[in-house]
């Protein structure tokens, strides 16, 4: 208590006596605990007079202090509660900021709600090169360093306006607040910057996790226009780079085969008395299979370019259902295989075809040309990683017809343990030295999404060889019949298993079908 604060020299020439007839005073300090124990000090419970007055008794003293912690124990509470509530309603207004947003809206929106939250806030975005920002209003600027978790305040400023102002309502002449958060960074660094000039209303973490919220969808709608702009730039580059591709590829491989021919003509007539071929004509056949094979390993790659750009976003077109017998599906899966990899290649490897359907009767309905382009995509993969031995494609389905799998299995290198989910991955391969460049793994299961199926890696040792399943679901079968209706003579003489032979003179022959009973 100050009786007489005319007579105190820490009083007599502040404002509050000078000019506001302030005589006696006592007062107790408003304070809170925060969440890291420290008490920390918000105002003041004061009691004045314009008269002296005598000392307060010591249960008036009492009395004043428990008063003050009251208050301060009301003001705390109400204060979490709206600060919960209007956290609450913050998020409400980003959420709808959100469904809206385009990138020719996005800033109108966010200013709108930022205003509905702070009516007489400066809300502006700032581009800055440096380690400062200017905010509007203030003519110094703002360093970047000296935010703390988004938030500044001109405490300097702030504690000259106390000084001079304490009789009267503060008034501040320039910002003395701000949330700054950054909104882009490229190409050039954007802030999202919330001013205020009001002295008595202070910005908490409630108001920066607020503001930032807003800087992210800014940012993040912005990115993604740009992202969706350059998709769609790349997806227009790859569709007239590919085509154009394929139309050269095309004349080269066209070309190839007419040369043959026509130097198949005359070397006959020019040997016909000539049973075996010239060292220049097996030279020059070397040659044009070279560039036959060259030719067809480019085309299968422009085309794989082309399924990974329909097939993106697992979104590529399907058709409708065709009925076809399983057999069919073999021939035409085998002959794009045979379409597509190099005759020198399938010297040491046999593909085998195992049935284990009704094959004479079996017929499915499905987009076969999907189908075909899963299951080959899977054969591919095997063949190319696989020096010698063989690759299996087991047919099989569910007793009640509700599933058709297609087993891959190989002889070849086998996968790691820690590459087997990277291998699904565009453009990644187990072998980079290998032919191709690492779409097959990624094309199947995508293209087996479409038709209600999927792809995975059932088994796989290194040096042993790989198990790849394709599995649909409800593919349609018609005319099923009853395995045991349609008896198959059991060969006493076929082996149960099969072994490798190396190759001479002549490879193993290509394809075996064969049902097992």
């Amino acid at each position: 208590m100050i009786p007489d604060m005319t007579t105190d020299w820490r009083f007599r020439q502040s404002p509050a006596v000078q000019k506001g007839n302030t005589r006696a005073y006592a007062g107790a300090q408003l304070r809170f605990q925060s969440d890291n124990g420290d008490d920390v000090a918000f105002g003041s419970l004061c009691v004045t007079s314009s008269s002296p007055q005598p000392p307060l008794s010591p249960p008036q003293q009492a009395l004043l202090v428990r008063f003050a912690d009251m208050i301060s124990a009301e003001i705390v509470n109400r204060s979490r509660e709206g600060r919960k509530s209007q956290r609450h309603y913050m998020a409400e207004l980003v959420a709808t900021v959100q469904v809206q947003a385009k990138p020719d809206n996005v800033e109108h929106l966010l200013s709108d709600a930022i205003k509905l939250v702070y009516p007489y806030a400066d809300i502006a975005i700032q581009e800055s090169l440096e380690d400062h920002i200017f905010v509007r209003g203030r003519s110094t600027p703002i360093p970047l360093n000296q935010l703390r978790d988004g938030l500044w305040e001109d405490m300097e400023y702030i504690d000259q306006v106390l000084v001079t102002q304490n009789h009267r309502k503060l008034h501040a002449n320039l910002p003395v607040r701000a949330i700054v958060h950054t909104c882009l960074s490229q190409p050039l660094r954007r802030y999202l910057v919330v001013s205020s000039s009001d002295i008595q209303f202070v910005f908490d973490d409630v108001d920066s996790w607020f503001i930032e919220r807003c800087a992210r969808v800014l940012c993040n709608t912005i990115q993604e226009a740009r992202l969706r702009d350059a998709l769609e730039a790349k997806d227009r580059f790859l569709r007239g780079i590919t085509h154009q591709l394929r139309t050269p590829i095309h004349g080269v491989l066209g070309s190839v085969d007419l040369l043959a021919e026509e130097l198949a003509s005359h070397n006959l007539l020019r040997n016909a008395s000539s049973d075996e071929p010239t060292s220049n004509q097996l030279t020059t056949s070397s040659f044009l299979q070279t560039i036959r094979d060259s030719g067809r390993e480019l085309m299968s790659t422009v085309n794989n370019m082309l399924k990974l750009n329909r097939w993106a976003d697992n979104n590529g077109p399907v058709q409708p259902a065709t009925l076809q017998s399983l057999n069919q599906v073999e021939a035409d899966i085998l002959h794009d295989v045979a379409q597509t990899i190099p005759e020198r290649e399938m010297s040491q490897i046999s593909l085998m075809f195992e049935n284990q359907m009704a094959t004479d009767y079996s017929m499915i309905a499905i987009d076969l040309v999907l189908l075909r382009e899963c299951i080959q995509a899977l054969i591919l993969n095997a063949l190319q990683f696989t020096e010698k031995g063989a690759v299996i494609i087991t047919i099989s389905g569910a007793s009640d017809y509700s599933r058709l799998r297609f087993d891959v299995i190989d002889t070849g290198c086998g996968i790691k343990l820690e590459d087997r989910k990277r291998i699904f991955e565009p453009y990644e391969k187990v072998d980079h030295h290998t032919r191709g460049v690492g779409l097959g793994l990624t094309l199947a299961p995508r293209i087996a999404h479409a038709i209600n199926g999927e792809v995975t890696l059932v088994s796989s040792e290194v040096g042993v060889g790989s198990h790849f399943r394709a599995e649909f679901h409800d593919p349609g079968f018609a005319c099923p019949i009853d395995r045991n209706l349609h008896q198959v003579t059991k060969l006493e003489a076929m082996p149960t298993s099969f072994h490798i032979i190396p190759a001479e003179d002549e490879r193993p022959d290509l394809v075996m079908h064969f049902v097992s009973p």
